[in-house]
């Protein structure tokens, strides 16, 4: 490895062995930590054990980013969880718990992977929630 000019000798099992945090390239954060005044990144369990969502605050309302927890509108049905995360019973849990937070406290949603209306507001039913596009009309 060269740095500076100074020629320094490391193996390659040393540098593979070594958390990147060893070399300053990455930060550890608790699950749950602010990045900035007013923003947030939550840990959601589910989709695997450290995917993270984000929550946005300004001037009373919110903005979430679901990120795969809840990835375009059509997931937002409780039951409705792509075949492909590791751990279906915490996605079920955390969505019970966020979608009816969203929907009492209006949240502008952001389903990132949505093609057609990524933001949306939640309406909640009896049994189920309808996403309401977006327009940025409040």
């Amino acid at each position: 490895m060269n740095r500076g000019g100074s020629s320094v000798s490391v193996s390659v099992t040393t540098l593979m062995s070594r958390p990147v945090c060893f070399f300053s390239q990455l930060e550890a954060k608790d699950a749950d930590y602010e990045v900035a005044p007013g923003l947030t990144m939550e840990t959601v369990a589910g989709h695997n054990r450290s995917m993270q969502c984000w929550r946005l605050e300004r001037d009373g309302k919110t903005i979430f980013g679901f990120a795969d927890l809840v990835p375009m509108r059509a997931h937002v049905r409780l039951p409705w969880i792509m075949g492909y995360d590791l751990y279906p019973v915490e996605t079920l849990d955390a969505k019970k718990r966020l979608l009816p937070q969203a929907a009492r406290e209006n949240w502008i949603c952001m389903f990132y992977h949505d093609p057609d209306e990524p933001l949306c507001r939640l309406q909640q039913h009896e049994k189920e929630f309808s996403p309401i596009p977006y327009r940025g009309d409040d």
